[in-house]
Order: C-alpha cells, then structure tokens, then sequence
C-alpha cells in the first residue's frame, strides 16, 4: 500500500505516527529491527498499522526471564555469534542508515533513517534512494542529498518535509535520537495540520488519549510472542522430535597435530556438506551454524539439541608421510546409536581425489542410511588441484574482514589456475558479499559478488548458493523481472528444495504480490519445517 503512490497527508501522519510508536516499544525492549522498509508494514483490517518481520532484528540488550535459568543452556540471546551467517542478507539497501551499509554497530536511530525513508516514499510516490544500480544506491546512502520532497508535491507541509529531512540525517548525531522525539514532532504536526481533519476512511482510530497505549499494548504482545516462539526454540527439550531426517556436520579434528592443514577442520565438513544438500528430503544445517563448535570438545548430543538435527557427522583427518585418511561417523541422536562408520585414505597432496571419495561414499554409502533417495553426481570436480586446495583455504576462512580479505587473495589465485571452477565462483561470490557488507569495500565489492555469481551459473546452473545470492541481489536493486526469471528457474531445477521456494517467495514479497509470496514461504516451510 505504501509503495503505490503519493498518499493523502492525514493518512502518512496517521500511519506514520502508528509506526514509530510501535518502534518506540521495540527500541524500549532493546530490539532493533534493521529492516523497515514498505513491504514489512502491513494493515490489519480495522485499519492499524504493524511492523512484521523481526528475522533481523538485533536485541541490543537483554535480560534473562527471572522464571528460567539459562546458566547451563547455551542460547542463541547470551552466545555473541556472527550477526550475518552464509548466504544472509542484512537489511534491504534502498532503506539502509549509513551505519548500517558500513556495517557499523546499529541502534534504534538506524530504523528511525529507514523510516525516513518510507515517509519519503508515501509523500512523494519515488524512494529516496532509488538509483539504478546497487554502486549509485549505496554512493547515495553514504554521500548524495535526497530531492527535497516538495519539488514532487506542492501541497507538503513544510514541517512535514523537515521532519523528513531530520529523519533522514546521515550524521546520526544530528537525526532524531529516539522514536519518542520523532514521534513527538508528527503529533504535532498533525495537531496543527488543517488535513487532520480529513483523515483517510480506512484508517480509523480509538479516542486519542488510549490510541497510543492501544498501539503500544499491541506491540508489546507481538513481541512477546516473538520471545516466546525464541524460547520455544532454545529451552531444554525444544525441538527433539524432529519432523524428518536433519543433519549436521560438525568441524573435523586434526589429529596429526599439523598446523598447516588445519583447514581440513572447516574445509571437509563444508564439502561433506555440500553432497548432502544435494538429496531431496533432507535438512542440512548449513556449516555456519556448526562452525562454533571448531576447537571445542563438543558433546555429540548438546550439539544436536544446540542445531536441532536429529542426525549429525563428527570426523577427524590424519596425515601420516605421504597418506592423508579420513575417519566419519554418524550418530543418531534420539538412540544415540552409531549408524554410520568410514574411514578413507588418499595421497596427501591430491585434493581433487580427497573430494572425489568424499562425495562417492556419502552418496553411495550414507544416504541410504538415512533413508533419502541418492541424487545423481552434479558437483563438477576441480580441473588443478592446486586451485582446490587453495577453495579448500578460502572455505575455512571466517567472514571477518581481514581473513575474508586473505579467502578473497586465495579464490582469485584459485580461480586463475581453473577458471572453470564453477564452486570457486560461488565462493567468490559470497566472499565479496561478505567484502561489501561486512569489510565496508561498498557497491564495488557488491557488484563483483553479483557478477561471479553469475559466472558460477554458468558453468553449472545447479548451484543453489549462488542462483540464491543472484536473485537476492538482483530483487534488492529493483531488477525485479530479472529476479522473478531466475527465482522460476530455480524452482524449476530444485523444485523440492526449500531454498529455491523462499527465494521465489522473496521476490513475490518485494513486488508487493503478498498471496504468492506466503503460498511460496509455506511451501518452503514444508520442505524444511525446522528451517
């Protein structure tokens, strides 16, 4: 609704005024929500506005529920994990603060710009931020001055304009500290505005002196069911009755004590990975939600419950002269039973054939185990290998700017020795993603990730990851068509893989077409229920 053009003034105070005071709430809780933008704020059907969509949210602080005791449960609210995992996406960039497209720490004032930016739009019927490329959005973001809005419409309030313009400050210093200031000065303004009269049939409202505690107390609850749903999640026993097989491949341990190939800790894991995914009917945790574990002497069970996975692959790699071997095992979680036992042995300097027996005896031996049927082999193997021990590098490096950096120095070297290696691309892809998002190198580094992702589907249209990242990047610039092209064509080769389903579901919810996108979502949901 808010996208569809410049909207009566009565109605953007009124749904504005709605707004902010809902972020008002989730800012006294500590929540920031980091992804205001048209397609998150909805209208129920007595004409109320909601934020929706938590899913990046970050809780800035928090306290434990006085009822449960949380000192010998590991969760997600006390563990400082890495706000942006694989193939994650924070934030919508024709919305993001400055802080945030310099993947700065945020707070409440980040989402105060992205309304800034919203309000921008309901006046004017243009986004504030609305260049054509990925590189001209983020210059702007960061350097450009917005049109004023007046020059698209005539009869703006000039106070409404400079609310705008203060909400849209790149200085965070100078923007509205708090939703309750801004709040403050649209209340105000519609006080005084001669259009509050006329304000829009659909949006009706209680009597002015209970509207806000009304809006507030409905606020309050949603987030309360959000806590809820988290701690459904992460107290003792959520999720032990896994509906389906689901597994997790756990970081392997070096055993021969060498620290040079390392690596193979993260760099297995990933590739084991990787061939499981590929089996229709089967929930694999990616590796980042596992990567924790590297270093730890983990119980097999307290990592199942922590990644709720009712299957999970624990290993260990020796080099012993010139033969590298490799032991996997496989515990069933629920008996605790070991289904699964193998040991294999290659020379130590041939990477390609580590991947290729890898990839064999998971196919042929595992998946049966699990009872899934056994896809055909679609990973291309590496032409140098070389270039896949230095992918195998890269795979292990974390998203950290500086090690992400070295990863990046590995994959262009790699990929120079095999330019055909359509998994070196898709890494690529991903590491300069991670470049631009989390390395502050800006829509440069974003314009490299979407073009190696491109070159990876190329040279096999069968990588998910990438086809993923492509249609994420494509549907945040707006080349909306081009997205919907490839989120198809990805539903078409995986049709039973949740991932294509919600990247179809994505661009539905971007263009606005909101039936399609929750009928794609639930169809994902189904496909992978503990996703």
């Amino acid at each position: 609704r808010i996208a569809r053009g410049p909207m009566p003034i009565a109605e953007v105070l009124e749904i504005a005024i709605q707004i902010v005071e809902g972020l008002e709430v989730a800012h006294q809780a500590g929540i920031v929500h980091r992804d205001i933008k048209p397609s998150n704020l909805f209208f129920t059907a007595h004409g109320y506005a909601k934020i929706l969509d938590f899913g990046l949210a970050k809780l800035v602080r928090h306290e434990a529920p006085p009822a449960a005791d949380l000192s010998q449960q590991p969760t997600a609210l006390q563990e400082r994990r890495p706000l942006t995992q694989r193939g994650s996406t924070p934030g919508t960039l024709a919305y993001m603060s400055p802080e945030q497209a310099r993947g700065e720490e945020l707070d409440g004032r980040s989402d105060l710009f992205s309304l800034g930016a919203v309000l921008y739009e309901m006046v004017t019927g243009r986004r504030a931020f609305g260049q054509a490329t990925t590189a001209l959005v983020f210059d702007s973001i960061l350097h450009g001055a917005v049109e004023p809005p007046a020059r698209f419409r005539a009869d703006l309030p000039g106070e409404l304009e400079h609310i705008i313009g203060k909400a849209l400050e790149k200085d965070r210093t100078v923007r509205y500290q708090s939703a309750a200031e801004l709040r403050a000065d649209l209340v105000r303004l519609r006080r005084d505005s001669d259009s509050s009269v006329a304000a829009a049939p659909p949006i009706s409202r209680p009597a002015s002196p209970l509207r806000r505690r009304w809006v507030a107390a409905a606020a309050v609850a949603g987030l309360l069911a959000l806590a809820a749903v988290v701690w459904w999640w992460i107290a003792p026993g959520a999720g032990s009755e896994e509906r389906g097989r689901s597994v997790a491949v756990l970081p392997f341990h070096n055993q021969s004590g060498e620290a040079a190939i390392d690596y193979l800790g993260l760099a297995v894991p990933d590739e084991i990975t990787a061939t499981l995914s590929l089996a229709p009917r089967l929930e694999v945790r990616p590796l980042s939600e596992t990567r924790r574990f590297t270093g730890r002497e983990v119980d097999t069970r307290s990592a199942a419950r922590e990644v709720r996975a009712s299957h999970v692959v624990t290993g260990h790699f020796d080099r012993e002269e010139e033969s590298l071997t490799v032991t996997m095992e496989v515990v069933e979680v629920a008996s605790s039973r070991l289904v699964w036992h193998e040991r294999l042995t290659v020379p130590a300097g041939d990477m390609v054939s580590l991947r290729r027996e890898l990839s064999r005896r998971v196919r042929e031996r595992l998946l049966p185990l699990l009872g899934v049927p056994v896809p055909p082999e679609l990973m291309a193997m590496p032409k140098s290998g070389e270039a896949y021990e230095l992918f195998l590098k890269a795979l292990a490096a974390s998203s950290d700017p500086e090690p992400n950096r070295e990863a990046l120095a590995l994959l262009e070297r790699a990929l120079e020795l095999d330019p055909e290696f359509a998994s070196g691309w898709a890494e690529l892809s991903l590491r300069h993603y991670y470049d631009a998002v989390l390395g502050r190198a800006g829509p440069l580094a974003l314009e490299r990730s979407l073009t190696a992702a491109r070159r990876a589907l190329e040279l096999d249209a069968n990588i998910i990851d990438a086809r993923q990242r492509l249609i994420a990047l494509l549907t945040e610039q707006g080349q909306l068509v081009e997205a919907y092209d490839a989120a198809r064509v990805a539903v078409e080769r995986h049709p039973d893989r949740a991932e294509a389903r919600f990247a179809l579901s994505y661009v539905y919810r971007y263009a606005g077409v909101l039936d399609a996108a929750a009928r794609e979502c639930e169809r994902a949901r189904s496909l992978s229920p503990t996703s």
